[in-house]
């Protein structure tokens, strides 16, 4: 269900001002399609205007295929010129696949490229060819944010639908749709060269790092292969054996918040090489791995090299593991409701964690998933599963793989059946749940998770509940 409720404001996103994300939820905006299971807080992050073509300093050519910031482009009014910082840039129509490359905003003044006179649409050849690709770009802003009647004013197909690459950092993107991918949704990484270019090369590890990447707001669906991939996926081991010292870089500040991700052929949304300043919250994950591809398939993949939280998600449905978690370590995964996944909820694993650092499995809602929790992490340490819901598993509540069962297991609720609990609408508990209401372990102290998946104070009561809700009398 979509609703016509807009802000209309001026559209003024910036990087250098993006507020810190509450780890909060306090009510759905209901302008996003069908929310699904749990509402999601509208954080007033995006800000819609009705962009007029003619006011941009650039629009994008209807027969160009690249817009390069190395050389002169034509402005609305017929001069040419060089694009600057705080620049804005304007999509209209339908056309083809753009590709920006060497174009350079500032923190305080970043590129601006959104749609213009309304909805804008860029579309190609799903097996070949990417919707809109960046390389070697930097500090700029994409947006679908440019028509107060449109919700998602820039919709993409293409192989890829997003290509953010070649040492392209400082971005944000928001209200736009991905309505089909080949391949990928939105993917946002940086390669060392391949071989035999590495050998010999720079470690690109030492020379760039992916700073303050924001995806938010956006709509991503029907994609062939993941809806995101962020970020390297082999942060543990060389980029090429042939090729020594050579890694990929890392990212530092990643923002993965209020997103939709629906009918992915893999992973929904993956995230590697994250690691430092990492939060991903408030998203919608309905049917993924569609495809059966062994490897991919769930919902998160959070990938080596990756910390931070993973919070206040809901994964509803899909054909492997709810959260696949082979983090760096100190991987805080809390307030999550995960449902009827085919293999396990949440499951661990390891690829070069940090020694003395854990995976903190904390408070979430697992429903009728394979498994609730397959453990087959014994590199780390400091592991803690508390205060979870897992019902009505096929397999098992938690299984190590036959590994050390080197964590601490405490106040979790295993149901085979609905004696204690009672669950009312999206899985939130109700009165006749005795055996979750006040008898979670207080952890405000050491994980400061103070509220629920709807922002409900914790405890409301004279305990902590159990699960990803609080329940409120």
């Amino acid at each position: 269900m979509k609703s016509n409720l807009f802000l209309v404001l001026v559209l003024c996103m910036c990087l250098a001002c993006e507020k810190e994300s509450v780890d909060t939820v306090d009510s759905y905006p209901n302008s996003n399609p069908d929310p699904g299971p749990i509402p999601v807080v509208d954080n007033n992050d995006v800000i819609y205007n009705d962009v007029s073509c003619a006011s941009c300093d650039f629009i994008v050519q209807d027969n160009a295929w690249q817009v390069d910031g190395a050389v002169e482009q034509i402005k609305p009014d017929g001069t040419m010129a060089i694009i600057k910082p705080g620049d804005t840039i304007g999509i209209k129509g339908v056309r083809g696949g753009v590709q920006f490359i060497n174009i350079a905003g500032t923190e305080e003044n970043p590129i601006v490229i959104t749609n213009c006179d309304g909805e804008a649409r860029v579309e190609t050849d799903v097996n070949q060819f990417k919707a809109l690709q960046f390389i070697n770009v930097k500090h700029f802003i994409l947006s679908g944010a440019g028509s107060t009647s449109h919700e998602y004013g820039l919709k993409l197909k293409g192989h890829f639908g997003v290509d953010i690459t070649d040492y392209s950092t400082n971005f944000e993107i928001f209200a736009i749709e991905v309505q089909e991918a080949g391949y990928v949704g939105i993917a946002a990484r940086t390669s060392p060269p391949p071989y035999p270019d590495c050998v010999n090369a720079d470690n690109t590890r030492d020379v760039f790092t992916q700073e303050n990447t924001f995806i938010h707001h956006n709509y991503v669906h029907d994609t062939g292969g993941e809806g995101m991939y962020i970020g390297g996926s082999h942060w543990h081991i060389l980029w090429d054996e042939k090729c020594p010292g050579v890694y990929e870089p890392e990212l530092h500040g990643v923002k993965i918040y209020e997103n939709i991700v629906e009918n992915t052929g893999m992973d929904a949304i993956q995230v590697g090489s994250a690691s430092k300043d990492v939060k991903i919250h408030n998203n919608i994950i309905r049917n993924f791995g569609v495809r059966n591809i062994g490897g991919h398939m769930t919902g998160f993949q959070i990938n080596p090299g990756t910390t931070g939280k993973l919070y206040n998600n809901v994964i509803d449905g899909g054909n492997g593991f709810g959260i696949f978690v082979f983090g760096k370590g100190d991987n805080l995964i809390y307030n999550n409701v995960i449902i009827k996944p085919t293999y396990d909820g949440i499951y661990t694993g390891d690829r070069g964690p940090t020694a003395n650092t854990g995976f903190y499995i904390i408070n979430n809602t697992i429903i009728e998933p394979g498994k609730g929790i397959g453990w087959n992490s014994y590199e780390t340490s400091n592991n803690e599963i508390i205060n979870n819901i897992i019902y009505k598993p096929k397999v098992a509540f938690i299984d190590s793989d036959g590994h050390n069962d080197n964590y601490l297991y405490q106040n979790n609720l295993e149901l085979s059946d609905d004696e204690g609990i009672e669950f009312g609408e999206n899985y939130k508990l109700l009165s006749g749940s005795i055996k979750a209401i006040d008898k979670g372990k207080n952890i405000s102290d050491k994980y400061k998770v103070q509220v629920d998946i709807l922002g409900n104070k914790r405890p409301s009561g004279t305990a902590y509940d159990i699960g990803a809700y609080e329940f409120i009398d």
